[in-house]
């Protein structure tokens, strides 16, 4: 607590054995420019907490937390919110079955990196994230890579600044692989306020939801609100005023087993042009892969998608492939209401997509 504050500080391998079961940072590494990698082995920690920390101006962390092979309980609140900020893969591991990870007022500075962070972190069961990726230009691009288990998911607030990166958010998570997933679970996906602000969500859920032998009453229900959330008092960060369903500038394939390629960044390459813009055009193709993934999510509500904009780009403006390959869905319809509200579809989307009906 209080450690390595208002300095730049650069700290690689340097707390690899922690003999511990039970970890806070709180308060520290808070200076401007600092550097961290492959800084802590964590092969017995079980509950981990960071509080205050990284959230000074261009802070690059990498590979910082490793073998989070007994990690079962995480909690990152008010970090990594100077502008340009980077954390790449600063999870990695997490193996403990139905573990649980919680953020909360975390990546809202200006041009933040957060490709990557959970990387092979099959354990994984639940995940929240609260105020998370609300600075312009945040690059949120596969930030959560084979989290098989994956099956609780609450999103409020995320993504929404401006121009975000969302592409293949989710890469791999809630999959068939029968060794990390219960047969017959609930599983309840649920984001509200997401990717509103000119965010470009394309194959946002990349070779998700695949599990066959999923509850019959699971759900993914994506809202919005006319909130407008308040700054956090502690950082500063975070406000977001988009009142409504906003704009999303491509939602191709975002769910489903459909892809579009990212020029020059293959699936399982973490660190092929990690802080360049990922390009979408010339050989950035729609590609149907009929023996892929399917989704089996048996509802889906989409009412709360934020409308479809184009910002000049060649691969804006897209809704191609939305929903390709979803075989648990039975029947589609449009309709008005606030979603998770009562429809007779397995499949609702937003009555504005019908071209029949005013937005709702």
């Amino acid at each position: 607590k209080n450690s390595f504050n208002d300095r730049a500080w650069s700290s690689t391998h340097s707390f690899y054995t922690l003999p511990l079961k039970d970890l806070t940072i709180e308060s520290s590494f808070n200076g401007d420019n600092g550097y961290l990698f492959n800084a802590f082995s964590m092969n017995d920690v079980e509950r981990f907490v960071l509080k205050d920390v990284f959230k000074g101006n261009n802070v690059d962390i990498r590979n910082a937390f490793l073998f989070c092979n007994s990690l079962k309980y995480l909690e990152i609140t008010n970090c990594l919110n100077g502008d340009q900020a980077r954390a790449v893969a600063l999870f990695a591991q997490m193996n403990a079955k139905g573990a649980e990870v919680k953020l909360q007022n975390v990546g809202n500075g200006a041009g933040a990196t957060l490709r990557y962070l959970f990387n092979s972190c099959p354990g994984v069961a639940k995940l929240s994230m609260t105020n998370v990726g609300n600075g312009a230009g945040v690059r949120m691009g596969r930030m959560f890579v084979d989290l098989y288990a994956l099956h609780e998911v609450d999103l409020t607030n995320v993504g929404n600044g401006a121009n975000a990166e969302l592409a293949q958010m989710f890469l791999c998570c809630g999959t068939y692989h029968s060794e990390w997933n219960t047969p017959n679970d609930t599983w309840t996906w649920t984001f509200n306020d997401v990717g509103k602000n000119a965010s470009n969500m394309r194959d946002m859920l990349h070779d998700c939801l695949s599990a066959s032998d999923i509850s019959p009453d699971s759900k993914f229900t994506w809202g919005y609100s006319t909130n407008t959330y308040n700054e956090n008092p502690t950082t500063g960060r975070g406000a977001m005023s988009i009142a409504g369903r906003g704009t999303s500038v491509s939602m191709g394939a975002l769910l489903g087993n459909a892809t579009f390629d990212i020029q020059g960044v293959s699936i399982g390459d973490e660190w092929a042009g990690v802080y360049n813009e990922w390009i979408y055009t010339g050989n950035a193709k729609a590609v149907y892969n009929y023996n892929g993934n399917k989704s089996f999510m048996p509802f889906v509500d989409l009412r709360g998608l934020p409308a479809v904009a184009a910002s000049g780009k060649d691969w804006d403006g897209s809704l191609k492939y939305l929903t390709s390959g979803m075989d648990g869905v039975k029947s589609v319809g449009f309709a008005t209401g606030n979603a998770g509200s009562a429809t007779p579809y397995a499949l609702t989307l937003p009555a504005s997509l019908s071209g029949n009906t005013p937005a709702s």
